[in-house]
């Protein structure tokens, strides 16, 4: 029954990593493909931005492919994907809030400073989750 239960588990991580790899290739390519063609426009600026906003996306995408292979190969949860998944969602976050952010300064005050509270709550949360990454590579891990 074990050896069922973890062929299975094995499965259905290669289902889900053959999807968020192909999800991967489709942003690449799509970003890509908008990217260049925003050039002849003169709209490269808030395409690039765009595009940043998606490829940080992509490397989510990607570390999280690099935790379903090590949970396939070593049959283990590793902590620090996720951890790194967090900081490049958080710099995502970082990015979008300062461009919402010097919209707000001269029309909504109240906004800009909801802003720079939540983009000190993002510095906090950095640098707690790179001090998390920093104590795991310290720490052995437990056999």
């Amino acid at each position: 029954m074990s050896d069922w239960l973890t062929v299975t588990e094995d499965g259905i991580y290669l289902v889900t990593a053959l999807l968020l790899a192909a999800t991967a290739v489709v942003l690449v390519v799509a970003t890509a493909w908008k990217l260049f063609s925003s050039l002849p426009h003169g709209a490269v600026q808030a395409e690039a931005l765009k595009a940043l906003d998606t490829l940080l996306l992509v490397l989510m995408i990607v570390e999280l492919l690099h935790t379903i292979r090590l949970f396939i190969v070593e049959h283990a949860l590793v902590p620090e994907p996720f951890l790194i998944v967090a900081l490049i969602a958080g710099v995502r976050r970082l990015l979008i809030l300062t461009t919402e952010a010097s919209q707000y300064i001269q029309t909504r005050p109240e906004q800009f400073r909801m802003a720079l509270r939540e983009m000190t709550l993002l510095t906090i949360s950095f640098l707690l989750i790179a001090i998390s990454i920093v104590v795991l590579h310290r720490v052995p891990a437990a056999s």
